[in-house]
């Protein structure tokens, strides 16, 4: 989840979307590219994997009949891939996509996980030291949340959910982190994290 790793691929979900393709920002000039971005969108939305190809399809191409919805997507995946230069960026498996962990690394991803290893250390924790590295952790996690999952993209079902799921979290370990940073006396840097 360390956004300095050398990912070939990076995607940016938090207050903006953004690709980073082997460290160079990818600009999304063409109109062709829509398609294949809002495939990965989707796929995004619903966490990164576990996402059905049917309901991509549905998703993109409501009007189309089946097949021509499926062969719609598959051309957009295609494309997809090609536009990450990496084809097993996105995986395909029994109808199932995911975006590979071992070559993406996604910022709300590395939220969530983040997040977690901090939650699972403040619930664990006894003494002030315990404590105060989890408080490090939360604020690592936090300055990851740059802003709204995925803020423009209303018509994703799944993006606005993720949002919300988000934006939840984000509130949970700040109250945490403030919490602990007035009981420690520490009002300033509570002032500074809770003004944020």
């Amino acid at each position: 989840h360390l956004e300095a790793w050398p990912w070939p691929v990076k995607v940016h979900t938090l207050g903006r979307f953004s690709l980073t393709i082997d460290d160079e920002p990818l600009s999304f000039s063409s109109r062709a590219q829509k398609k294949p971005l809002d495939v990965l969108k989707i796929i995004l939305s619903g966490g990164g994997s576990n996402v059905s190809e049917a309901s991509v399809a549905d998703l993109l191409w409501p009007e189309a009949d089946g097949d021509m919805a499926m062969q719609a997507f598959a051309t957009n995946l295609h494309r997809l891939r090609k536009l990450l230069g990496r084809p097993d960026a996105v995986l395909l498996l029994n109808g199932i996509l995911s975006l590979d962990p071992k070559l993406c690394w996604i910022d709300a991803r590395a939220f969530e996980l983040s997040l977690g290893k901090a939650e699972d250390l403040w619930d664990k924790a006894e003494s002030e030291e315990e404590f105060d590295k989890a408080c490090e952790l939360i604020s690592s996690a936090l300055s990851l949340y740059k802003g709204e999952f995925l803020p423009d993209e209303d018509f994703i079902p799944d993006a606005i959910a993720m949002r919300g799921h988000l934006h939840t979290r984000f509130l949970q370990g700040l109250y945490n982190l403030g919490e602990h940073l007035i009981r420690s006396g520490r009002y300033e840097e509570a002032h500074q994290s809770l003004e944020r």
